[in-house]
């Protein structure tokens, strides 16, 4: 399996099915996030956390602050992962809004896993070249119930 993200990804499907000529027009323009989408990752990091630690108290984020990189990372401010702080762009702070919404998705999987006796995977890379037209592209899928 390839290890590259797909240009023809699925989730900017709305637009290069609108607009085909959409994926060459966006070709060396920056990837500059909206503040909707930055507290989207924050929510997204959340529920992958609590995925993979389901004793981990939901509400231990709220305060908690995730830092955006020039360069395209991103980082808890408390996570002591070394970065150079030079390039932080944004922040993000955990409100209480966001862990409403991270806790309904998370019931709504864990429902789903128990209803279908199903066993969970998260974050998992999977080939998506037969969907796009691209060798070897990748894409990943949040939550996989098997």
């Amino acid at each position: 399996m390839g290890s590259y993200h797909a240009r023809l990804s699925p989730s900017g499907s709305y637009r290069w099915t609108e607009c085909t000529a959409s994926p060459g027009a966006c070709d060396g323009l920056p990837n500059e996030g909206t503040e909707a989408a930055r507290v989207g990752t924050v929510c997204h990091q959340i529920q992958e956390e609590c995925l993979l630690n389901p004793d981990r108290d939901l509400m231990s984020y709220l305060g908690r602050v995730m830092d955006f990189y020039a360069d395209g990372a991103e980082f808890w401010r408390d996570d002591p992962t070394p970065r150079c702080d030079n390039s932080l762009q944004h922040s993000v702070e955990v409100t209480e809004e966001m862990l409403d919404a991270v806790a309904s998705a998370l019931a709504f999987i864990t429902e789903q896993v128990e209803l279908l006796g199903g066993h969970l995977l998260v974050e998992q890379r999977v080939p998506i070249g037969q969907f796009t037209g691209e060798e070897g592209a990748t894409g990943s899928a949040d939550v996989i119930i098997l």
